[in-house]
């Protein structure tokens, strides 16, 4: 198994930002505590940046394309960056309720001390994508292409996977409470433990029966 490759960001000398709705495009940019929400931020254009402690409740960045930047310490009960583009991206100690990331393409992206409510990439692609110490109430994989992922100390306590196209996918420090579509699991590594648990969803799903 392939394990998922991490960011090598190099975030040094940034010029201070004011307002990241001023422009749709920032390059070498950090943002600090700025409140955004509501805000309307279709299309962005970030490459090199750090945003830092950013309120983000119900902002839509719908269609953004983040590369090579950091988020740290954002929080928001709820935000849109569906159809978007992470490329090389860390999120580290964000507090989300929902994050929309359906039909968006996340490459190289880490998460890192998160804790995520419902985490949407339902019909998104990931390749190399990596979540340490997260906790996350309902991971919806749904219609998804996984290459390369990887779970360290995190917990969810859901995990879908309807339709799910998964390769690599390293599922042994991710504690699964409760799954849905089990025929997703198909190109995923489980622990021993794991195994057993799922044992009956296995078994129902092949028309086993048990005695």
């Amino acid at each position: 198994m392939k394990a998922a490759r991490r960011p090598a960001l190099l975030l040094e000398d940034l010029d201070a930002g004011e307002d990241l709705r001023l422009e749709r495009s920032h390059d070498g940019v950090r943002f600090a505590d700025v409140d955004l929400a509501g805000s309307q931020l279709h299309d962005l254009d970030l490459v090199e940046c750090s945003l830092e402690r950013l309120r983000l409740d119900d902002a839509v960045l719908r269609g953004s394309r983040l590369r090579e930047s950091r988020l740290v310490g954002c929080e928001a009960t709820s935000v849109a960056l569906d159809r978007s583009e992470l490329r090389e991206v860390e999120v580290v100690w964000c507090r989300l309720g929902a994050l929309d990331l359906y039909d968006a393409a996340l490459r190289v992206v880490r998460f890192v001390d998160c804790r995520l409510g419902y985490l949407n990439l339902r019909g998104s692609e990931l390749t190399d994508v990596t979540f340490e110490r997260c906790v996350i109430s309902d991971l919806d994989l749904g219609v998804a292409s996984v290459e390369r992922a990887g779970f360290v100390e995190s917990r969810a306590e859901s995990l879908l996977l309807g339709q799910a196209r998964l390769a690599d996918v390293d599922l042994r420090g991710l504690a699964i409470e409760r799954l849905v579509g089990v025929e997703g699991l198909s190109g995923a590594t489980v622990s021993q433990e794991q195994l057993l648990e799922l044992a009956p969803l296995l078994a129902e799903h092949l028309g086993l029966t048990v005695d």
